[in-house]
């Protein structure tokens, strides 16, 4: 009995052993889990279809003897453009790139500041703008070989030192005539050109300064670009001054551009604004001009003005690219008496309308600021299809 019972503990013992050891060395079979998620590979996995870019565009940047005057400070003996533009900052700075037409030189205080009927700015002209959000400066116009070849060339050097880059002249023949950007994705060629130069001549040799509109030129370099660019944006200093309607030549070289592959052609010189035609497929545009953005000339519709936000959105699927919408803001550089002094404000109309928000905008002069607005929305209402205003 003694013996039955003690096999029987000796077999317990045993089995207890054998279990315990089991469980120290025991590795629970793994559920399958599904592999972690890589970032890269949904991204991958979930493409975009569509680009989108936003072209902030403004016509003429002119500066006169009294914008300068106003500009100089006699304490540090220097020159400051913030004051005039601050207040429509907010909207040349909301786009992908920023467009004007530089409608003076930046060729040094050695060959003397002056305005009309031969310009040259201070060159912190370039600070200011590239401060408030410019990004691409069009540098032909009848203006630019005011300070002939030198002027071209310190203009150019100025803008550069500044971080702006620039299109429609050249410091020499091996520098290309045209700038292309890859702006999310979308790929656009500009191109820039001025009807003349106020009876100057360049160099012989020297055509690379300045572009002038000769249209089989302009032809050949966008046969050049088109296959390299989604996009291509030429800029034309062109048309009869202080006119409000384009004419025809004006409408005849824009047919032959659009023709041959120029999808944006955005226009100066009458320094007042005219229609904009977006074609029906909106895959064509064209602002015959901008008007002044900046100057010191006066009457309602030389000071009455707009910036312009021209959507783009590209079909990455199809590759196609067309312009969704162009949007205007209606400006008015606004003239006014302080410290004795003649300023210089470009402001925002419907903004400064509704909200009343400056202290020198006197009382009686928003009925004028009004008829500016009711001006620009007539201008623009000429073509009203793709087109709306901004306040």
């Amino acid at each position: 009995m003694l013996r039955k019972l003690t096999i029987v503990l000796l077999l317990i013992s045993v089995s207890l052993l054998i279990f315990s050891c089991g469980s120290a060395d025991f590795v629970p079979e793994k559920t399958p889990q599904e592999p972690e998620l890589d970032v890269n590979d949904l991204a991958k996995k979930v493409e975009p279809k569509e680009a989108f870019a936003t072209l902030v565009a403004v016509g003429d940047i002119m500066v006169h003897d009294t914008q300068i005057a106003q500009a100089y400070d006699p304490i540090t003996k220097t020159y400051n453009f913030d004051e005039s533009l601050l207040e429509v900052a907010d909207w040349l700075r909301n786009g992908d790139l920023t467009l004007g037409n530089l409608e003076t030189t930046l060729a040094g205080e050695d060959l003397k500041y002056s305005s009309y009927p031969r310009f040259n700015t201070p060159e912190s002209l370039a600070e200011t703008l590239k401060k408030l959000g410019f990004d691409i400066i069009f540098t032909s116009n009848n203006h630019s070989f005011d300070r002939k070849e030198v002027g071209v060339i310190r203009t150019i050097e100025n803008l550069k030192s500044f971080g702006l880059e620039h299109v429609g002249t050249r410091s020499s023949s091996e520098e290309k005539g045209y700038l292309v950007k890859d702006v999310n994705g979308i790929k656009m060629g500009f191109l820039a050109y001025t009807y003349g130069l106020n009876g100057f001549t360049l160099p012989q040799g020297k055509d690379y300064l300045v572009n002038l509109l000769v249209v089989d030129k302009i032809l050949a370099d966008v046969e050049l670009i088109r296959e390299q660019v989604d996009l291509v944006v030429c800029y034309l200093h062109f048309g009869q001054e202080y006119k409000s309607e384009p004419t025809n030549e004006q409408k005849d070289i824009v047919e032959v551009l659009w023709d041959a592959g120029v999808d944006i052609v955005l226009g100066s010189h009458p320094h007042v604004l005219q229609e904009i035609c977006l074609s029906k497929d909106r895959n064509k545009l064209v602002i015959y001009s901008m008007g002044n953005f900046v100057s010191s000339q006066k009457g309602l519709e030389r000071q009455t003005s707009a910036i312009f936000r021209i959507n783009i959105k590209k079909d990455l699927t199809e590759n196609k690219v067309i312009i969704e919408e162009v949007e205007y803001i209606p400006i008015y550089t606004y003239r006014y008496i302080e410290d004795n002094r003649l300023k210089f404000k470009v402001l925002p109309l419907g903004y400064t309308l509704q909200s009343k928000p400056y202290d020198f905008v006197k009382e009686d002069d928003y009925l004028n600021l009004e008829k500016a607005l009711r001006h620009a929305e007539h201008i623009m209402s000429l073509n009203s299809a793709g087109v709306i205003i901004r306040q």
